[in-house]
């Protein structure tokens, strides 16, 4: 194979791949997540919220746990709230 193709090969995956882990690593994927997961309807109050937190609670539901943890608190999958 010519040399070329393969680093065009090369750059096109990195590309696409970069594309994707834009795409999957966004608060509004994270979002996303969380409402088609039906732990919260409110998208556009979960796009004020905080990355890291949504990407726990994101991570949580696909996952289909009833809890998560987040800077040492517990939290309910659904709502979101604080588990007392």
């Amino acid at each position: 194979m010519d040399k070329k193709v393969i680093i065009w090969a090369i750059a096109i995956g990195g590309v696409g791949y970069g594309a994707y882990w834009y795409l999957t690593n966004t608060v509004k994927a994270y979002a996303s997540a969380i409402v088609k997961g039906g732990a919260s309807s409110g998208y556009e109050t979960l796009l004020t919220f905080d990355k890291p937190y949504l990407k726990a609670w994101a991570t949580a539901v696909k996952a289909k746990q009833d809890t998560f943890t987040y800077n040492g608190l517990i939290f309910n999958t659904q709502g979101g709230s604080t588990k007392k």
